[in-house]
């Protein structure tokens, strides 16, 4: 668990320096998943595509993949060569960082909490 935390802290110290660089050379910010997306050329669809894809069969019903800022995105919260439905000690570390900071945030105008069904 404290390596999974300490990959937490470094991924998250990686993502505010790429952050901070885009801001200071006074470029149009973009999310981590713009900045992905932009790169790989892909082509977003829309949560009524993303429907339709579900009705057709192409997609499943199920909680293995979801559209993510307009991406289809399979949910996958375990390390190399573990079950893709597992939870890996990076992510349990994550999820207890984030209820630990939720405490800090959380207040009559702000909420941070799970999005999860």
């Amino acid at each position: 668990m404290v390596r999974a935390e300490a990959q937490c802290r470094g991924i998250i110290g990686r993502m505010n320096v790429a952050v901070s660089a885009e801001k200071s050379n006074g470029a149009r910010v973009l999310s981590p998943v713009e900045a992905v997306r932009d790169r790989a050329g892909i082509v977003p669809i829309t949560i009524e595509q993303y429907r339709h894809m579900i009705e057709e069969g192409i997609v499943p019903e199920d909680s293995t993949v979801e559209l993510l800022h307009g991406m289809l995105v399979r949910k996958n919260r375990s390390v190399q060569g573990e079950n893709p439905m597992g939870h890996s000690a990076l992510h349990r570390a994550v999820i207890a960082s984030l209820s630990t900071l939720a405490t800090k945030i959380n207040n009559e105008s702000r909420h941070l909490g799970p999005d999860q069904k």
